[in-house]
């Protein structure tokens, strides 16, 4: 630190040596309205004249100091911004600059390099009051026309500016209005499909029970699963040996209800479902076929994610395994019916590539959906708008629960597309999730490939 700076370190100056450095700021330096927004006065240029000006004593003269003085001798400075002007290739940093302020003719600024200015702000200095060129006399240019040169650019790319942002937010606003447009006619889409069903409690299907063989006297071959409805055997039918799986359920509502849904999805074109072989309302008992794979007692495409290489399929086994899946589910949609538990457990293999949609004990028509009152946290099959009481079961709450059989069958099938389909089937929004045919389509192409 030089002399005269460790001189006054931490002490105010005295008075003469600041009326010096105000009657020579005054003396440089004119204020220019603020409407004149193009003219500006480098800091690194002032220290430079104050250099040049009190050799002696520049080093006391901080950017704090000088600051504080120019706010005296004009209010309209201030200290400005620097993302206009580029930064020093070697300090890294921007020029600091005062705004509204400017030099007079008679102490032209010292030149900082062209390299230290952007294009656009150009000779917008007032500093750069006198141009000279090499092969014509010099030329003076007034602060004032080179401030209102550099003020009309700017307010003409202003005004470009707020042209661009209200053209993106015209195009934004019609985006949004034609989203809006899909979602409702998806949703009235919707509406009518369920509109055009007929109740399965009014479909006119016929189901000779009387003919159909009988449950009792059939020999229990093992227990498939049990729970609050009731419980499951697989059993051997007498006389003929076939086998079958033997529903009995705790309450009547929910054997009725089970039963006609069940009977209404029956089809002799459709072998993707569970069949119907006999029913026995005083004993509430529904029997129908039992789909097994390779004899396995378990034989859920669950049980198969579970442990793959008990079950040994192939990756194109498990997408072909998926297409079976929806497709029972587009059968019953077609009826205008809810499954409303779609999962890989209650979809049975029965051979490598097809299986079978099993389990409509909370089935419903597309005409009467309900709302659960109670859905347990570990069931993150079910949608969450339902799972919330939120809303009632819908399509879409079906195709979220084939996105999450999709999810587990991900872990054995790593492919891109799956995974778009499942972040499709996932949209928080029910009108933003795809129809089955969509999905169809990405797994016809995952196995074309």
């Amino acid at each position: 630190m030089e002399p005269a700076a460790k001189k006054f370190k931490g002490r105010a100056l005295p008075k003469d040596i600041m009326r010096q450095l105000t009657d020579w700021l005054q003396a440089v330096i004119e204020p220019i309205p603020p409407v004149s927004a193009g003219s500006r006065v480098l800091y690194d240029s002032l220290e430079e004249k104050i250099a040049e000006s009190f050799p002696a004593t520049h080093r006391i003269f901080t950017r704090t100091l000088i600051g504080r003085e120019l706010s005296k001798l004009f209010p309209d400075a201030m200290a400005a911004g620097r993302g206009q002007l580029k930064k020093d290739p070697v300090t890294k940093k921007r020029p600091h600059y005062y705004k509204h302020l400017s030099w007079k003719s008679s102490a032209p600024n010292t030149d900082f390099g062209e390299e230290m200015i952007d294009d656009g702000i150009r000779n917008s200095d007032s500093c750069r009051a006198v141009i000279v060129n090499s092969e014509h006399p010099v030329q003076s240019i007034t602060a004032t026309t080179c401030n209102t040169e550099v003020q009309t650019d700017i307010e003409r790319e202003d005004t470009s500016k707020d042209i661009e942002i209200a053209r993106l937010g015209s195009v934004i606003d019609d985006l949004k209005s034609k989203l809006a447009a899909e979602k409702r006619e998806k949703e009235r889409l919707y509406r009518l499909l369920a509109s055009r069903q007929t109740r399965p409690e009014d479909i006119n299907v016929v189901f000779d029970h009387r003919n159909a063989p009988s449950h009792k006297n059939t020999s229990t071959l093992h227990h498939i699963g049990e729970g609050g409805f009731g419980k499951v055997d697989a059993c051997l039918m007498p006389g003929s040996g076939e086998k079958v799986a033997v529903k009995v359920l705790k309450q009547k509502k929910d054997f009725l209800e089970e039963l006609r849904y069940l009977i209404a999805v029956q089809s002799e074109h459709i072998d993707s479902i569970q069949r119907l072989i006999s029913f026995d309302v005083k004993d509430k008992v529904i029997v129908s076929n039992l789909v097994e794979y390779d004899d396995h007692t378990q034989s859920s495409l669950w049980h198969a994610v579970s442990d793959p290489e008990e079950y040994d399929l192939q990756t194109k086994d498990y997408i072909h395994q998926l297409r079976c899946f929806i497709h029972s589910v587009q059968h019953i949609h077609s009826l205008g019916i809810l499954h409303n538990d779609l999962k890989t457990d209650n979809f049975v293999m029965k051979s490598r590539t097809a299986g079978v949609l099993i389990d409509f004990g909370v089935a419903c028509s597309m005409l009467s959906p309900f709302t659960w009152s109670q859905v347990n946290s570990n069931q993150t099959w079910i949608a969450p708008e339902v799972r919330e009481a939120r809303s009632p079961v819908s399509i879409a709450s079906d195709i979220y629960s084939i996105g999450v059989a999709f999810e587990d069958i991900s872990s054995l099938v790593d492919d891109c597309r799956l995974r778009s389909a499942i972040t499709a089937c996932s949209e928080p929004e029910a009108f933003d999730r795809p129809g089955i045919g969509f999905l169809d389509e990405i797994l016809c192409a995952i196995l074309a490939s």
